[in-house]
């Protein structure tokens, strides 16, 4: 996504940037932080909570919307010039492709947050994370250098600050981001074992894109590794009622056979949302 304007004033430099495609996926991001920020301070208190919630998804949208049409946009123009049999060919390969590409799997979950979840605060947090560091990325990559026409990074003191910030936490928030996902996962369990609204909607979104998500980020299978060490421990402690540990295996069994051992027979690649 390229955003690189020039124009005499700094209006007309910010005009030129919000004409970019890039501006429109910032813009997304930039709702996302906003919403989310507005939610929680509201949570449970004001009529517009509901607002801020619902536009927290609209936000994501709108930016994996931009990434989605860009990788596949053209792909699907040129299918519908395609033969019958071309389509057919392509069709298999295409849509393995698409659940192996996090924009994708996040354009499709937060659509599901939007549509078909009741209010579910833990899921807003993978999404807040996201954008946050996209706008922080934005602001110093793009917005800085084309509309205050800064060089130097360095040479700004609250710009080197942002910087330093998003570098020295890339991978803390990758992580964060894997592990507030496992934790809406199991939040939705609890969901469903307490018989909520809407609650098998909700897991079966989560448990979809948990598991696709291993298939394409490293960060997402440690993140899933590391949780069954600690629960191996926990269910291998001497006080577990042995039915609880056959259950557990049975559990265990059932995702590596749908989706840890698809993840070992293809390699895994790090495709940024961004």
């Amino acid at each position: 996504m390229s955003s690189n304007v020039g124009s005499s004033t700094p209006t007309s430099r910010f005009l030129a940037l919000a004409k970019t495609t890039k501006f429109t996926w910032f813009l997304g991001h930039f709702l996302v932080v906003l919403s989310s920020t507005f939610y929680w301070l509201s949570f449970r208190v004001t009529s517009l909570t509901e607002v801020w919630y619902r536009l927290i998804f609209v936000g994501a949208l709108e930016s994996f919307g931009v990434l989605v049409y860009q990788s596949y946009g053209k792909y699907f123009k040129k299918k519908t010039e395609a033969t019958k049999s071309e389509k057919q060919a392509d069709d298999a390969i295409q849509l393995r492709l698409l659940f192996r590409d996090e924009n994708v799997l996040y354009l499709l979950l937060s659509t599901t947050w939007l549509v078909l979840s009741p209010r579910i605060a833990v899921a807003t947090v993978p999404f807040f994370i996201i954008s946050l560091f996209h706008v922080l990325t934005y602001t110093v990559n793009d917005f800085a250098s084309n509309v205050l026409l800064v060089n130097d990074v360095k040479s700004h003191p609250y710009l080197k600050f942002i910087d330093s910030l998003v570098t020295q936490n890339h991978e803390n928030s990758l992580n964060a981001i894997c592990n507030s996902e496992i934790l809406c996962l199991f939040y939705n369990i609890l969901r469903l074992l307490t018989f909520r609204s809407r609650s098998l909607i909700t897991l079966a979104a989560i448990f979809l894109f948990v598991g696709f998500k291993c298939q394409c980020s490293a960060h997402m299978k440690r993140a899933v590794a590391k949780l069954e060490v600690r629960l191996d421990g926990l269910i291998a402690h001497p006080s577990v009622p042995p039915t609880v540990k056959s259950r557990y295996t049975s559990i265990k069994l059932f995702i590596r056979r749908y989706f840890v051992t698809a993840t070992s027979t293809a390699p895994v690649q790090e495709k940024k949302s961004t």
